[in-house]
C-alpha cells in the first residue's frame, strides 16, 4: 500500500530540468512542487490533488497536472513507479524523480 510521502519545506529536483529552456514553465513548476515531497531516493508519493493545492496561486487543474506529469514522463525527468488509480486525482501515485545523483548516505538539506 503506498504511503504519502513527507511534505518538506525545499524542494529537490534534476538540475537539468532547471536548464532545459524547451520545458514548459508550468511543467517545470509542476516537477518543482513534487520535488517538495521528493525523498532523497528520488522517491516522490503524492496525489495530483496535493499538487494542484500547492500551485493553485498558479490556478492549475489536476488535469493540467497530469497533462505536464506525462510530459515529463516523455522527457525522461520522472517515471512512473506505481498509480494503481490514474484516472483517480486523490489517488495516491509513486513517481521517481530521475537524474537524481543523490549518494543515499550523504544529507540532503531538509531531508532525513
Amino acid at each position: 500500500m503506498l504511503q504519502a510521502s513527507k511534505h518538506y519545506s525545499v524542494s529537490i529536483f534534476p538540475l537539468e530540468a532547471n536548464l532545459d529552456r524547451s520545458l514548459p514553465d508550468k511543467t517545470l513548476l509542476t516537477l518543482m512542487a513534487m520535488g517538495v515531497f521528493t525523498e532523497k531516493n528520488g522517491h516522490c508519493c503524492v496525489t495530483r490533488t496535493a499538487l494542484a493545492d500547492m500551485l493553485k496561486v498558479r490556478k492549475l487543474s489536476c488535469a493540467e497536472i497530469a497533462n505536464h506529469i506525462k510530459t515529463l514522463v516523455e522527457r525522461g525527468y520522472v517515471s512512473i513507479v506505481e498509480c494503481p488509480e490514474p484516472e483517480n486525482d486523490n489517488a495516491l501515485c509513486l513517481y521517481r524523480l530521475e537524474g537524481m545523483d543523490c549518494d543515499p548516505n550523504q544529507p540532503i538539506f531538509g531531508r532525513d
